[in-house]
């Protein structure tokens, strides 16, 4: 997977709105450790799809399709700098309209407010406003 093209995806058309089911103070620098619920998560990510995602800085074609159903979302967060890290995994289905539907592909990363360095990619993500 490496060898495609970057995809520039914009999920600010997810919403909800989330407690977490365990909030522990975990440091004294103020960052709070956050597990959410995955069964009651009412937070929606929306499909990779031609409104949310370009690559090669064209939208999707509009058959093209990616699901994300999450299955671990936990981490820390910091309520006074904004600061976020949040081990996500989830599933990723693929579809092409209704011809074609790939078995779901699981995938982990942290999605952090901070600045991310892989061996191919990088990139910043943005803190939480008050």
């Amino acid at each position: 997977m490496a060898r495609y093209p970057d995809l520039e995806y914009n999920a600010e058309g997810g919403a909800g709105t989330e407690s977490a089911a365990e909030m522990t103070e975990s440091d004294s620098l103020g960052d709070v450790s956050v597990l959410f619920d995955i069964g009651r998560l009412t937070l929606r990510f929306p499909p990779l799809a031609s409104a949310t995602t370009k690559s090669l800085r064209f939208p999707l074609p509009p058959f093209l399709k990616i699901y994300i159903a999450p299955e671990l979302f936990s981490g820390s967060l910091n309520p006074e700098s904004g600061q976020v890290d949040l081990e996500f995994k989830a599933e990723f289905s693929f579809s092409v309209g209704s011809i074609y539907k790939a078995p779901p592909l699981l995938g982990k990363t942290v999605l952090t407010s901070e600045e991310s360095k892989g061996t191919t990619r990088s990139g910043r993500g943005e803190r939480l406003d008050k």
